[in-house]
């Protein structure tokens, strides 16, 4: 096959076995030993169809790119087929068959059942079992018990526990490594399908060209020499593109976020300056002076996000940004925090000054007593 394809073994990338009989360990063995390569298994009928129809769609797809290659399906041997042609006129005779069978009579039998007599002798036996007494005996002697354990000894424990760990390291660096790859393809499609998109308006026009050079330079070296290599190359090939393509993800991204926190902040600012301006009776323990500071940090916190908004109006989307809503959500957070323990500070309680009250309930034990003494005094005179 490799003579009438022109090839050698040294041209052979990779050898792919498929079909019941390269189950056989003979078969494979013989195929490895003559190209000398590890043979590959990854392909059955039901999953090479579905390979194929996959690879066959990102081939004719523009959005992806898959190396090139060919298949192609040869016989080594020819095949020749050769017959007469059945005349068309000639008369053709059918030949029948008969076979005679032999009518196997059947007979009616009556069947019953009927029960054996017993043997002579039986009943006897039955009467009068005979027993046989069976003498035991036993023999005591001592026995030696040697205890032992089947654990590993500590150092072979230890040695096998780090070889453990290491195939353990060595599966999860390959996973990472293929989420590495991965991560840099998805980036790759995902970003250069959006530059002329969503983030036409947020990458300088003279970093534009360079950039969209880069990713497709990336994708190339992805499917070939970049197609197996280790982690960390992923990793920084990812951070190069990262360069000029994390700014313009954030200046995306900022635009509808720096809108949400500029309206959340001046939604704050207004209803905490109409508490700290309101006559209302659940404000009206609040000393003047605290919602005086009140309303004057509220005041500082609006000209910063207008004199922001307005600048930030003023400038090309592609430029690095006036204000993050990272700052404005701070603002929020100051004035909120400075002001929710003033407006909330509790009314002081009502002073309750008490009033001695008099009772006469000392002076009625006395003359109780007097009038009781002066009873007794009578009675003894009668006596």
């Amino acid at each position: 096959a490799l003579e009438d394809a022109g090839l050698t073994v040294e041209e052979i990338d990779s050898v792919e076995i498929v079909g019941g009989s390269t189950r056989i360990p003979a078969l494979k063995e013989r195929i490895q030993a003559f190209f000398k390569k590890d043979l590959s298994a990854t392909l059955n009928q039901d999953e090479a169809i579905a390979r194929g129809a996959a690879l066959q769609c990102a081939m004719l797809s523009p959005t992806f790119k898959v190396r090139e290659f060919s298949v192609q399906d040869i016989t080594n041997y020819p095949i020749k087929m050769t017959w007469q042609p059945t005349p068309e006129e000639e008369e053709t005779e059918l030949v029948s068959a008969y076979v005679v069978e032999e009518v196997v009579k059947e007979e009616l039998v009556e069947e019953s059942k009927t029960e054996a007599a017993p043997a002579e002798g039986d009943e006897a036996a039955a009467e009068a079992p005979l027993t046989r007494k069976v003498k035991k005996l036993v023999k005591k002697g001592d026995l030696a018990v040697v205890s032992a354990t089947s654990s590993l000894d500590r150092a072979l424990v230890s040695e096998l526990r780090e070889k453990e760990m290491e195939m353990i390291a060595s599966d999860k660096l390959v996973v990472d490594t293929e989420m590495a790859k991965n991560t840099l393809e998805e980036y790759i499609y995902d970003t250069r399908s959006k530059v002329d998109g969503a983030y036409k308006d947020f990458i300088n026009p003279a970093d534009k060209e360079k950039f969209v050079s880069d990713l497709n330079d990336a994708e190339n070296w992805l499917y070939d020499e970049g197609d197996e290599t280790t982690k960390s190359v992923y990793a920084a090939k990812l951070a190069e593109l990262h360069v000029i393509g994390k700014p313009v993800v954030e200046r995306y991204r900022e635009v509808e976020a720096r809108a949400n926190a500029a309206r959340e902040l001046k939604e704050s600012i207004n209803q905490l300056m109409a508490q700290a301006t309101s006559s209302e009776e659940k404000y009206a323990h609040i000393p003047e002076e605290e919602k005086n500071s009140i309303v004057e940090k509220c005041s500082k916190a609006q000209t910063w996000i207008e004199n922001k908004v307005e600048r930030q109006s003023m400038m090309k989307k592609y430029e690095t940004p006036a204000f993050t809503s990272a700052e404005v959500r701070k603002q929020r957070d100051d004035i909120v925090y400075f002001a929710t323990p003033i407006l909330n500070k509790p009314k002081p309680k009502p002073v309750v000054v008490e009033t001695p009250v008099e009772t006469p309930a000392a002076e009625e034990k006395a003359e109780s007593k007097e009038e009781t003494k002066h009873d007794e005094s009578k009675d003894m005179d009668i006596d």
